[in-house]
């Protein structure tokens, strides 16, 4: 009945608190926006809700699981299946078949319309869908959902705002985060993070059914060495950027062929480019001056370094 992975990204406002207040869907990443998904399971607890709470999970030790692109709903394999979708995700483990998710977004709430779909698999819920967000949506809302899926139903879900605080992962630390839980009564239930700035998605959630945490978004930024894909970043020459410029990357595991996203620093993707030898080049051109943001895949489209540069 739940979704493999849900990535959300929110608009949202401040109160004189700084509690985060989601007002609506208006903010989620652009398509095209791509990063990387990593899973430890652990017995460690979720921790408590309340205001301003640190939940502390620098000790665990994820492992890369696959990478996650935002996508067009009409461009997917599941369309004609969705046809309300308003937003889709695609999921691909680095071992194993790509999945789909799909959301609603209405200006009362979130809802997912199908989640793990894949050819004969995955849950419909067309034909009443599932809450994730109900708008607006601020500390100690609680919001009571009835869905339904293709296969049986209805089946009854409680949402609540049950926290806001800092998160600190294995790879950073975010301030300014909303915890949701979603519990589907007694032991089923989970928990997921979602970052205010300078976009808006769900960085982390917890599955209480398998302990399982799953890590979603910059997870790799100054941290490649945690997988062990390379021994140094990835050089951009010149930095900052004024015309053309080069990405060159090195180390005893680096990639010598693969691909360059480029996207700036609110997702939305602006070039791809062909990593020959280590290295590509690129052209700035229809980007004005600001930060940017570069993420290194391999062949296998593992994702093995991610960087910022700057263009002037």
């Amino acid at each position: 009945m739940k979704n493999l992975l849900t990535i959300a990204s929110l608009g949202i406002s401040f109160s004189a608190l700084a509690q985060p207040i989601i007002n609506n869907a208006s903010n989620l990443p652009a398509v095209g926006y791509t990063d990387t998904v990593s899973v430890a399971v652990s017995a460690m607890s979720p921790g408590a809700g309340g205001a301003n709470v640190t939940w502390n999970f620098s000790s665990l030790s994820p492992t890369a699981g696959g990478t996650f692109e935002l996508v067009n709903p009409s461009a997917t394999p599941y369309a004609a299946n969705f046809s309300t979708a308003t937003h889709a995700i695609k999921l691909t483990p680095f071992s194993g078949t790509a999945v789909y998710e799909y959301w609603k977004a209405s200006s009362a709430e979130l809802e997912i319309l199908g989640s793990n779909i894949s050819s004969g698999s995955g849950t419909d819920y067309t034909p009443n869908p599932k809450t994730l967000i109900p708008f607006p949506y601020s500390y100690g809302t609680v919001h009571n959902d009835v869905f339904q899926t293709t296969s049986g139903g209805p089946y009854n879900l409680t949402v609540t705002y049950d926290g806001y605080g800092t998160l600190i992962t294995p790879f950073t630390t975010y301030t300014n985060v909303v915890r949701s839980k979603r519990d589907f009564g007694g032991s089923d239930y989970y928990y997921e993070w979602y970052i205010t700035s300078p976009i808006l998605m769900t960085v982390a959630s917890y599955d209480n059914n398998t302990g399982k945490y799953t890590f979603l978004g910059k997870s790799i930024i100054n941290s490649v060495d945690e997988f062990g894909a390379v021994n140094s970043q990835p050089i951009v020459s010149p930095n900052p950027v004024q015309q053309n410029a080069s990405i060159k990357i090195s180390g005893t595991h680096a990639p010598a062929l693969g691909t360059v996203h480029i996207t700036d620093i609110s997702g939305r993707w602006l070039q791809q480019l062909t990593l020959t030898n280590g290295a590509a080049t690129f052209s700035r051109d229809q980007m004005p001056a600001g930060v940017y943001v570069y993420s290194v895949y391999d062949e296998k489209k593992q994702l093995v370094a991610k960087g910022e540069f700057l263009v002037q």
